[in-house]
């Protein structure tokens, strides 16, 4: 099976092309929602709920995703994953421009489309080590994630917040035609492998992928250490918006410019993975990059300077990256073909049910005691978090990685 994989070839550059697609118009719906919901509303639990909203669908879709990623076509799933999402996006500008919008059907939209991104990237992420070589895990997967920062964060987050000044509707309208081009662009690829039939059911894969998963200690662990991560980044990431229009005093524009300067530090981070991965290896990699970017909590509580925190952003943003390179590729490495989707979507479930903890604990901590406040509360849970479970963790992958130099 694995003889037959090109290293990077066509299907690899079409995925590539689609994500960066796709990926464009979800950095305008991410800056064109919390803003859409500041026309409306002041309450940073209301702020922070909407990336709750967006985050919860990976507890209850995540599971099914990965066990349709092992028994379909994964290119043909990733399409209608992507025709949904055109159809949401449409209806929710068209509700935009007729002003009929509540802060309810803004969670409603950030619920729905949140079910199908983890569900695109959940299949997306399967399908990967079927297109490429396993030995290239770690620079398919530092292009893909490229692809995605730049379109994102530097260029769609970039454009969201002057687009939503010309129009509250234009993010949105933008994200639809984007995922209507990645559709077509997976169209004109083929499936890399076939999917075998199953001689059973969807529940019975469901329980062996878990079992699966359960039984092995490894990436049990590298799960915990990273979802105990995005749990702090998730309370940075529910208070971004307000913070940056009440304590930084940016504008929708500013706003938008300020997330398109840090994500010039994920767009470094890319291009170092390769190299920082054969320096230091998966274990290494994920130290020094939870270590460097748990130090930027105690600067957005401290700093009421916008290009401070740009600075501290960029940086975060660059660590962030080589650690998620280094344990996505890990994980595909270590994992039989049959599990892929599986394990993918076990994983990213306890992953990303920590942004949306994160988020709920920073509003909460806002709403009492200040913005400030609830950062400090990161930056400590990520000290305690590193201290506990990360030395058990490169004990692990020591085991099966070569010496780095």
């Amino acid at each position: 099976m694995h003889s037959k994989r090109k290293r990077l070839g066509k299907p690899f550059w079409r995925l590539w092309a689609a994500v960066a697609s796709s990926s464009l118009g979800d950095g305008m719906f991410a800056v064109g929602i919390p803003l859409l919901a500041l026309t409306i509303t002041r309450s940073p639990l209301a702020i922070s709920g909407l990336v709750i909203a967006g985050e919860l669908p990976s507890l209850l879709v995540a599971l099914p995703a990965g066990v349709l990623a092992d028994r379909f076509d994964q290119r043909r799933l990733i399409i209608g994953i992507q025709l949904l999402r055109l159809a949401l996006l449409a209806t929710l500008a068209v509700v935009v421009v007729s002003d009929r919008y509540s802060v309810l059907s803004l969670f409603i939209a950030a619920f729905l489309l949140g079910g199908l991104n983890i569900s695109f990237d959940i299949v997306a992420g399967s399908y990967l080590p079927f297109v490429v070589d396993r030995n290239s895990l770690v620079k398919a997967n530092a292009h893909v994630l490229n692809a995605e920062v730049t379109s994102e964060n530097l260029i769609g987050q970039a454009l969201g917040g002057a687009a939503f000044s010309a129009a509250r509707a234009f993010p949105f309208v933008v994200d639809a035609v984007s995922v209507g081009i990645a559709a077509v662009l997976l169209k004109s690829t083929h499936s890399a492998t076939p999917p075998e039939p199953s001689e059973t059911t969807a529940f019975e894969d469901l329980k062996a992928g878990l079992r699966w998963f359960a039984g092995h200690a490894l990436l049990r662990r590298l799960t915990m250490v990273i979802a105990g991560l995005a749990f702090c980044q998730g309370v940075l990431l529910g208070l971004l918006p307000l913070y940056a229009r009440e304590t930084l005093g940016l504008s929708s524009t500013g706003y938008g410019l300020l997330l398109a300067v840090a994500s010039i530090g994920s767009i470094f981070g890319s291009l170092i993975a390769g190299a920082v991965h054969q320096r230091f290896g998966s274990g290494g990699t994920l130290l020094v990059a939870a270590a460097g970017f748990g130090l930027a909590y105690p600067v957005y509580a401290l700093t009421r300077s916008a290009v401070v925190v740009a600075g501290a952003l960029l940086l975060q943003e660059t660590l962030v990256l080589l650690g998620t390179t280094a344990a996505r590729s890990q994980q595909q490495k270590v994992v039989p073909d049959e599990f892929q989707g599986r394990a993918m979507s076990a994983s990213r479930m306890v992953v990303l049910s920590g942004v949306p903890v994160g988020s709920l604990l920073g509003g909460l901590v806002a709403n009492s005691a200040g913005i400030s406040t609830s950062f400090w509360v990161a930056g400590a849970a990520q000290a305690v978090l590193l201290a506990t479970s990360m030395p058990g963790l490169l004990r692990r992958l020591g085991e099966i990685e070569p010496a780095h130099q």
